[in-house]
């Protein structure tokens, strides 16, 4: 993948001091380098970092993700202070910031030799990946190896700009993410919530989902009588507030057994425990509204699910998706898609009419900057 042997050479890799320089890897090395940077007077620097624990700061640097930094900072100086330098030049390149990097190496405390990385070829087999395959959303041909995240290899399609893996969970790595109530209480314990049946605790929560609604032009009093489609609605508590509050019908899908199970004798709600992308449960032209929250992620193929859930609908109903913004999302492990406004248009728009896609930015526990994208459609 790389030249061996790799020129190295002494002095400061650059000369305008005023210059927008990104440090990729914020960890030991890369702190050295950016006060070993500040004390020869360069002052316009930022961290770049693939960890997805990092906060949005490091000191008083910004920490920004691979996606911002390849959509905002192309003029920016990029050395990698990181000893994953192979790996990270990779994702560089397939990011479109060229094919020769700059890598740092502390030799003494304040000494550091700088070494400059050529890319001349990918590997096999991501080639032959690259060559051969189409993006799951456009079905585009043209992907570039993007980044290993530390689980599976991520790919991102130049034209709608999807980020995605071909590598998915096998059965037992999928029942240890998704299965009993370990995986309600990580949802959900950090919201305050540690209860199905504490309506109390639920409210916030039930009101984020409504304030969802009205802002993509859904009044939840229009829902009043009809049939509501839920899938991952795991305890289905919103499924619930909205059957007792607005008088819906509503069905959730779920492949939480255990919690499943609990929320139906709790709520008195009907769910589905089964996999929305292999399920033949549903009827067609059932439902009125189909609501997704931060599911699409999670599946193997989202233009398959997308069109299940339009048969599913009647004519002139409805769909509601959010999805973690793929510019902010920090490559969790169990996703297998980080979605762009482009390519989640793109997934509704295979089957669905008058999509609509709007931002929500915020900053999660650790003050990381991150963001949803919130879609609409009709059938």
């Amino acid at each position: 993948m790389m030249r061996q042997g790799l020129p190295r050479f002494t002095g400061i890799p650059i000369k305008d001091k005023a210059q927008k320089i990104i440090l990729f890897g914020a960890s030991g090395l890369g702190k050295a380098y950016s006060c070993f940077l500040l004390k020869n007077g360069f002052r316009n620097l930022s961290f770049c970092d693939n960890s997805p624990t990092l906060s949005s700061n490091v000191g008083n640097m910004e920490v920004l993700r691979p996606m911002i930094l390849a959509a905002e900072h192309l003029n920016a100086r990029i050395i990698i202070t990181s000893c994953y330098w192979k790996e990270i030049s990779q994702q560089l390149y397939a990011l479109g910031l060229g094919k020769e990097f700059t890598y740092v190496e502390r030799v003494e405390k304040d000494t550091f030799a700088h070494h400059r990385i050529r890319i001349i070829k990918e590997r096999r087999a991501l080639s032959f990946i690259k060559l051969f395959s189409k993006c799951p959303i456009c079905r585009t041909r043209g992907i570039r190896h993007f980044m290993h995240n530390g689980t599976r290899n991520l790919y991102r399609c130049k034209k709608c700009d999807h980020f995605f893996t071909f590598e998915f969970m096998n059965t037992e790595e999928f029942e240890e993410s998704y299965q009993g109530e370990k995986y309600f209480f990580q949802n959900c314990t950090f919201q305050g919530i540690n209860s199905i049946s504490d309506d109390s605790e639920w409210r916030p929560f039930c009101e984020t989902r409504l304030r969802a609604l009205r802002v993509s032009g859904i009044s939840p009093d229009s829902l009043s009588g009809r049939s509501v489609l839920e899938i991952g609605c795991l305890e289905g508590r919103f499924l619930h507030h909205l059957k007792t509050f607005y008088d819906c019908k509503v069905l959730g899908v779920d492949v939480n057994r255990d919690i499943t199970h609990k929320a139906m004798e709790t709520l008195g709600i009907k769910i589905l425990t089964d996999n929305i992308e292999t399920t033949s449960a549903l009827k067609h032209n059932e439902f009125d509204m189909a609501l997704m929250f931060h599911v699409l992620e999670h599946v193997k193929f989202p233009v398959g699910v997308i069109k299940k859930v339009h048969e599913s609908l009647r004519e002139g109903g409805r769909i509601l998706v959010e999805v973690p913004n793929g510019k902010t999302e920090p490559y969790t492990p169990d996703h297998y898609h980080f979605f762009s406004r482009n390519s989640l248009r793109k997934t509704l728009e295979n089957c669905f009419h008058g999509v609509r896609i709007r931002e929500d930015l915020y900053r999660d526990r650790a003050g990381v900057s991150r963001g949803s994208l919130h879609a609409s459609a009709f059938k």
